[in-house]
């Protein structure tokens, strides 16, 4: 019972790492118009007309999405690989409510 909870944990958080890692790298957090032509700005870079820069002002909400973002994707990482332990590892119950915690605080 306790590997197939483990596995089935894990196999969401591999699902989640994944959606963490592309919405943090993606550009499209916000799409708006500018000057009549279409922009989009992510947490690394703003896109006008597909011509893409580097955020040049520095916005604290901005800067705290982008450490939690990635506070986000280490801890995912982590509760995966704490999940994966289990299975080789013979059943470790710390291993894996510490590997769930990860996951949940992700």
């Amino acid at each position: 019972m306790l590997y197939t909870l483990a596995g089935g944990g894990t196999l969401c958080g591999v699902a989640a790492l994944v959606l963490l890692i592309v919405s943090t790298a993606t550009d499209f957090w916000m799409q708006y118009r500018y000057s009549g032509s279409s922009a989009n700005q992510g947490l690394w870079r703003f896109c006008i007309n597909h011509k893409c820069h580097a955020h040049t002002i520095t916005v604290a909400f901005w800067d705290a999405t982008r450490a939690f973002m990635l506070l986000a994707v280490l801890s995912c990482f982590a509760g995966i690989v704490l999940g994966l332990s289990a299975f080789t590892n013979g059943t470790k119950n710390r291993r894996v409510r510490t590997g769930g915690i990860a996951l949940v605080l992700s």
